[in-house]
């Protein structure tokens, strides 16, 4: 009897146990299934800013020269800004438009090169990286740049002063409409940034200046 009475307390109390174990058991499942969530949306949000970050980058970075071209230019003379100093050409954030003098794209190495122009173009800064290589001025046999002199500088804290830069003696320029343009060679990861280009200009014979 005692036993029977025992039994019939204590199977109620196993239940009751058995029943919070399960809750226990359902709230930790439930628990689990959330941590889960929470971290695949902290991946996938990761992702999507990193991706973000990288897009900015991408957008957010071109050359520019900070001079406009002196006038006229001659072959054999050196090209250079206005007042007679010396082309600069930085590297801008062009969301913030300050020099971007910090990174490994701060000291990369660019190209100098004279693209075909038209004086009355006026496409601002809407070209694409195929369009820039397709204008780039070539010699007649398509081998060798119109320009001689340093023509792959590279980037000091995101400038550099172009000191050496000319278009050779040739007839064949005498006339021609050209524009000085600009391009960085290394690649970072696959970010992409901004070619300079200057306002079209005209090319004169250096022996013009003596007739």
């Amino acid at each position: 009897m005692v036993n029977q009475k025992f039994n019939s307390i204590r199977n109620p109390q196993e239940q009751r146990f058995e029943e919070m174990n399960q809750r226990i058991l359902a709230i930790g499942q439930r628990i689990d299934k959330h941590e889960e969530v929470v971290e695949k949306l902290l991946v996938s949000s990761g992702s999507n800013l990193e991706k973000t970050i990288q897009d900015t980058k991408q957008r957010c970075m071109k050359l520019k020269f900070n001079r406009n071209i002196s006038v006229p230019i001659r072959t054999g003379e050196q090209i250079k800004g206005e007042g007679g100093s010396n082309l600069q050409l930085s590297l801008i954030d062009n969301c913030t438009g300050a020099v971007v003098d910090f990174g490994r794209e701060a000291s990369a190495k660019v190209e100098i090169v004279a693209l075909k122009g038209d004086l009355d173009d006026d496409e601002g800064d809407a070209w694409t990286a195929e369009q820039f290589q397709s204008k780039i001025a070539r010699d007649r046999e398509g081998k060798q740049y119109v320009l001689a002199g340093n023509l792959q500088p590279k980037l000091n804290k995101g400038t550099v002063s172009l000191s050496d830069v000319m278009f050779r003696s040739s007839q064949r320029h005498n006339g021609g409409i050209f524009k000085l343009g600009a391009w960085v060679v290394d690649t970072f990861d696959g970010s992409q940034v901004i070619e300079a280009k200057t306002k079209s200009f005209k090319v004169l014979d250096y022996r013009g200046k003596y007739t």
